[in-house]
């Protein structure tokens, strides 16, 4: 799949793109979780479909969900800074500290 979000100039978001395989008791789906900025969903969509069908895998069909790709970004940053932040203060006992959380919300953190 990442193939083909290339071909179409979506390198980056290649990289932020999720696929997964679900299961049901008659059919395969193929699940695709997408940034919701590039245009050329259908066609992208329509080349895995494409992909599936010349590797003869037994699939049905194939459901997409979108995501904000600057969130998500933004969401990835975060889980580092957090973590350094969590390593610097954790050793210090004047802080006590036993976790550290974030939420990304509307692009703020």
């Amino acid at each position: 799949m990442k193939r083909v979000f290339t071909a179409y100039g979506y390198a980056q978001e290649a990289d932020y793109e999720l696929a997964g395989f679900k299961r049901t008791w008659f059919s395969n789906i193929v699940l695709i979780d997408m940034p919701d900025h590039i245009q050329q969903s259908e066609q992208i969509i329509a080349d895995i479909e494409k992909e599936i069908k010349s590797q003869k895998l037994n699939v049905k069909d194939i459901e997409v969900t979108t995501f904000n790709f600057e969130h998500r970004r933004q969401d990835n940053r975060w889980a580092y800074i957090s973590s350094d932040i969590y390593d610097a203060m954790a050793g210090k006992s004047t802080y006590q500290l036993t976790g550290l959380s974030y939420k990304v919300r509307k692009g703020h953190s």
